[in-house]
């Protein structure tokens, strides 16, 4: 995961300049080390202390999430196209015991992890798509951002990050693209909670991961045999995967 040791690191008038070098590996060592089985979808999280998060946490008091159109397709009862009935219902059980919303949070869960692999399949086109086709995936991928940050999936410093690197892909002009930087990053920290109380900011970064945490699990438990793919097997998953979190560790 990224790290920041000054948590207005990315305010410095220095960062745009040395994050233009480095922010297309920081950002892919990112993804991969959060990136999941080759499964069809899901997101993560746990708190700090107790049990698992309110529908809530991680999202920024400042002002609503702006919507995201779900990036799968949906069934008349709102299942994504992409996951089977036996897994959807599954994963609306298991959330069911753990958080207030369980569908809502479901499909938050499965469109995060379709965000994640459209950003993986972005990488994966570098030297086989024309410059015109990369720059349109990643202004897919770049316009969703702000939208994300405020829903709590990234945290300031990854949002920012994110900007930098899907626009040095896509704006090919020096001048414009550094003007599209700032201005993205102006209206990110907006979003974003306030980076001057730690606390704060701790607590958000650890809501981040406890978001993330549910879909890696999810994502993990599917790649089971058919046989092992069971509700309660994903409860024990996520339960186990959430006492490890709080203990300070990584499942």
């Amino acid at each position: 995961m990224i790290t920041y040791q000054n948590n207005k690191l990315w305010q410095r008038p220095w960062f745009l300049v040395v994050v233009g070098c480095t922010a297309i590996a920081a950002a892919t060592g990112w993804w991969m080390t959060h990136r999941t089985p080759n499964t069809q979808p899901a997101s993560a999280s746990a708190p700090s202390s107790g049990g698992w998060f309110s529908s809530n946490v991680g999202q920024h008091d400042a002002s609503p999430a702006p919507a995201i159109a779900p990036t799968t397709p949906l069934l008349a009862e709102g299942r994504p196209t992409s996951i089977p009935e036996a897994d959807w219902n599954a994963l609306k059980g298991a959330l069911g015991k753990l958080v207030p919303n369980p569908e809502a949070e479901a499909a938050r869960v499965v469109d995060y992890l379709q965000y994640q692999k459209r950003f993986e399949y972005w990488q994966s086109t570098e030297g086989n798509k024309s410059p015109k086709e990369r720059a349109a995936l990643a202004k897919a991928l770049l316009e969703e951002v702000p939208a994300r940050l405020a829903k709590g999936e990234f945290t300031a410093a990854e949002a920012v990050l994110m900007n930098t690197v899907l626009i040095s892909e896509s704006e090919p002009n020096e001048t414009i693209r550094q003007q599209r930087i700032a201005a993205m990053q102006e209206q990110l920290m907006k979003a974003a909670p306030p980076q001057d109380d730690a606390k704060k900011a701790q607590d958000e970064e650890r809501a981040v991961e406890q978001k993330r945490l549910i879909a890696t699990t999810f994502a993990e438990w599917r790649t089971r045999p058919d046989a092992t793919r069971t509700q309660e097997s994903l409860e024990a998953a996520l339960l186990a995967a959430q006492r490890t979190f709080n203990a300070g560790g990584t499942p």
